[in-house]
């Protein structure tokens, strides 16, 4: 991203990126691809970050998923022991097998590629996944200076594990989120 910044004059807006690329745990601008920054960082992001209108969902993000849920039949504490992709899913686990249209897979790819019938792309493609280390610190704070802080300083790959951001996400407590790459 940086290189591509730079290449086209546009080295001004890489503090705007890292807000959200390396703030969020995605790298560091040096680091991360210019296309997935692109793709990511739509102009709209861009505006609402100038603008201070950065919002997220202030009862948290478990209360969001329970709501999705509610709808869904959700299984929990299932071990996937394979998946099988035909014109259905079938997905064999501890506690039996269930036939499904369509399967949405929300984790490491990594983690569950042993189960799946992978073919040859899907190996490869799964195989040049790539992960940074990013910790989120959960923490009470008083007379914080803002909701929402982005800390340019540290979006550098010489600092590991500082403060990158913090933010006040939960409007009835006083707890902020603090992340570090």
């Amino acid at each position: 991203l940086s290189d591509w910044l730079a290449a086209n004059h546009l080295t001004a807006l890489e503090p705007l990126f890292a807000c959200w690329m390396s703030g969020f745990g995605y790298g560091y601008t040096g680091q991360i691809p210019a296309a997935y920054a692109l793709k990511f960082c739509s102009p709209a992001m861009i505006w609402k970050t100038i603008a201070g209108g950065l919002r997220g969902f202030t009862s948290g993000y478990q209360n969001v998923w329970n709501r999705v849920a509610s709808c869904l039949d959700v299984r929990l504490s299932h071990s996937v022991k394979r998946i099988i992709r035909q014109d259905n899913v079938i997905i064999e686990t501890d506690r039996g097998n269930f036939d499904f249209d369509k399967v949405i897979l929300a984790c490491d790819l990594r983690a569950i590629a042993p189960a799946l019938d992978q073919d040859e792309e899907e190996s490869e493609l799964i195989g040049q996944i790539r992960s940074h280390r990013y910790h989120v610190v959960i923490a009470e704070a008083e007379k914080m200076p803002s909701r929402v802080a982005f800390l340019h300083g540290h979006f550098n790959v010489r600092l590991p594990g500082v403060v990158v951001c913090w933010y006040h996400r939960w409007a009835d407590r006083n707890l902020y989120n603090f992340y570090a790459i």
